[in-house]
């Protein structure tokens, strides 16, 4: 009898202590996704200037240069996922800036932006707030700053890029996924009642008619124009036919600044010295994205909704969106 309750208790502890040590690891990667990076950073390495906090630098020095980091696609609502953290949607990054303009201890604007676009309103929402932003602003294009990346630069005072990095991508595209050629070898038909002939434009169980490609292109074609525009606003080209400039194609950070769309090359140490010189401080701090969430939320609610939010987000809005009527533009590079 001893003898068999010695091997029950062993059976449930090869079961048991996998479970724990899985349980508390899953809790230390929730605890940790809270606390902040700052925090977590100076665990590892002597804090910088760049890793303090705001508030601090308000109440105990004459002003700062703001620093901003803007990277990913460019959305307009906030994503909070459980393992790779907090992203500031549009909104929020130009609620930002807003606040920081009206702030008087803020010289001026230092961005690093490492973006290959996103949605033409997420972009448009970040470059009309810096337009406003009456204080110097210093934008370094770390690895990409191309379409809407590179939109939301414009309104800098001075541009530095990395010689390799990647700026252009000038221009306006949309996507459409058609599934009619598959539906038919397949043999499945479908039924679309409408009230108009273009309501059910970007439907991908049917295939696009040339008058419903004349209308996204008209629309295409106005945002280009308003693309264009602002660039022609901000930066003076040289050296180079201005279709060419905005076909579409990339340009390395040297050949960028042969052309005039960034202003100087350099590497990000280069590019913050530059923004001390400009705003008139030494001081550098870095800008916090304040969220309110809910750890349980998080760990039943939101973590499970994003594993699956990569392989999904692409065809739900091509298709969810698209039956309802609605389009997909983007100012957005893809490397595939």
């Amino acid at each position: 009898m001893k003898t068999s309750n010695i091997k029950n208790r062993k059976r449930a502890n090869r079961i048991i202590i996998p479970i724990l040590l899985i349980a508390v690891l899953i809790i230390g990667c929730i605890l940790i996704s809270y606390l902040p990076i700052d925090y977590i950073f100076s665990l590892t390495r002597p804090s910088s200037s760049l890793q303090t906090n705001m508030n601090l630098i308000n109440s105990l020095f004459n002003g700062c240069t703001a620093y901003m980091k803007i990277t990913g696609e460019l959305n307009t609502h906030d994503a909070d996922m459980l393992l790779t953290g907090y992203s500031p949607g549009s909104r929020t990054i130009a609620d930002k800036i807003d606040e920081l303009n009206n702030n008087a201890n803020v010289k001026g604007l230092f961005i690093e932006i490492d973006s290959g676009g996103g949605s033409v309103i997420a972009t448009k929402e970040i470059y009309n707030a810096l337009e406003k932003f009456n204080k110097p602003i210093i934008v370094y294009i770390n690895d990409i700053g191309a379409s809407g990346g590179y939109y939301i630069s414009l309104p800098a005072d001075v541009i530095i890029a990395n010689p390799d990095s990647t700026v252009g991508n000038i221009g306006v595209r949309a996507t459409f996924i058609s599934m009619r050629g598959l539906l038919d070898k397949i043999g499945i038909s479908t039924v679309t009642l409408k009230t108009g002939k273009f309501k059910d434009i970007g439907d991908p169980f049917k295939n696009m008619t040339p008058e419903e490609k004349a209308v996204v292109s008209t629309m295409l074609n106005e945002t280009y124009n308003e693309f264009l525009n602002d660039l022609l606003k901000h930066r003076h080209i040289k050296d180079i036919n201005i279709s060419t400039l905005t076909d579409g194609r990339i340009f390395s950070g040297r050949q960028a600044m042969r052309y005039g769309l960034v202003d100087k090359i350099g590497y990000f140490n280069d590019a913050k010295e530059i923004a001390k010189n400009i705003t008139g401080t030494d001081k550098i701090c870095k800008v916090r994205f304040k969220h309110e969430t809910n750890i349980w939320n998080d760990l039943f609610s939101s973590s499970f909704y994003y594993i699956g939010y990569g392989l999904g987000d692409s065809l739900k809005n091509n298709i969810n969106s698209l039956n309802n009527g609605g389009w997909s533009g983007n100012y957005k590079i893809k490397y595939n």
